[in-house]
């Protein structure tokens, strides 16, 4: 089975194309494309206009890219964004009507189980984990107890952080202290277990890039990535001096990133603090793999 997976998010839309082998999926092609659809959000309660737009466009290229590869089975997801504007089941009518395609818009428990699903069926060394998939709008954080699963999701996105606490750029002590303060407050409320830890989401992975130093963006060797805390908090003291502008400058950073990468980076140093780790693993397998699993399940 070759599937298709198309995932809307608060701040990027990405593709996952693969086909199935036995128990595996070969991706034959992803890509990824920042829209900032949720910007603005959280002071309007609607989906940004020029967002939408770009999301649209993204679509485009992304179904016929589906097509050229003869794809199967697809399946179109929204998340945070999608579920809490105003009019995110308005734009999910309007991208059927438009595509063909109807969009699931995930209950933030559905989407934790996809994301667990992809982290740990990518990774054969982990068996009993806490995956968290940060994103642009929410935190969801999901483990196994007594033999099911339980989830956790916070609004503690990068974009979200980034416009509630971050006027200055770089951010100042105060603003930063505040975040800091209003992460833990939040995930003091999911209890988070004694577990080893896999990360997933674009914050996760492009510190493992900086931590690489990468130049160019290699997915095997991101994917299993042994990222220690004191590498986290190297990275972030870096980029809490330096300007967004010079931030999207170093090694590993993905320049429409660089705005929200410092408000992600304290909520990955915060799970590990308030979870005891010193240490994650990073995943490149996330909702995405996790969603063509369940779709290539479906009848």
């Amino acid at each position: 089975m070759i599937g298709t997976v198309i995932d809307i998010g608060t701040n990027s839309v990405r593709l996952l194309a693969a086909v199935r082998k036995g128990d595996t999926f070969f991706p034959l092609a992803r890509r990824l494309v920042t829209t900032r659809l949720g910007a603005g959000l959280l002071s309007t309660g609607f989906l940004s206009t020029e967002g939408k737009k770009r999301t649209l466009e993204a679509i485009r290229l992304f179904m016929a890219i589906a097509k050229s590869l003869a794809t199967e089975k697809m399946i179109i997801v929204g998340t945070s964004a999608m579920r809490e504007a105003q009019d995110g089941a308005i734009f999910a009518e309007q991208i059927q009507n438009e595509f063909g395609v109807t969009v699931n818009i995930l209950p933030h428990e559905i989407e934790a189980v996809y994301s667990y699903t992809g982290a740990t069926l990518s990774l054969s060394s982990v068996t009993d984990a806490v995956v968290f998939d940060l994103g642009g709008g929410s935190c969801e954080i999901i483990w196994s107890q007594a033999d099911r699963l339980v989830s956790c999701s916070q609004k503690i996105g990068a974009v979200y952080l980034s416009e509630l606490f971050f006027a200055h750029d770089p951010p100042k002590a105060a603003e930063v202290e505040a975040a800091q303060s209003f992460i833990r407050q939040q995930l003091a409320g999911c209890c988070l277990p004694s577990k080893p830890l896999v990360g997933v989401g674009g914050t996760v992975t492009s510190l493992a890039a900086m931590a690489m130093e990468m130049r160019e963006y290699v997915v095997e060797r991101v994917h299993g990535y042994n990222l220690s805390r004191l590498t986290v908090r190297r990275l972030l003291a870096a980029m809490l001096s330096l300007p967004c502008a010079e931030l999207a400058r170093l090694p590993g950073v993905q320049q429409e990133r660089a705005v929200i990468l410092p408000a992600g980076t304290l909520v990955v140093d915060l799970i590990l603090a308030m979870s005891g780790q010193s240490s994650l693993l990073v995943s490149e397998g996330d909702i995405l793999l996790g969603s063509l699993y369940h779709l290539s399940e479906e009848a």
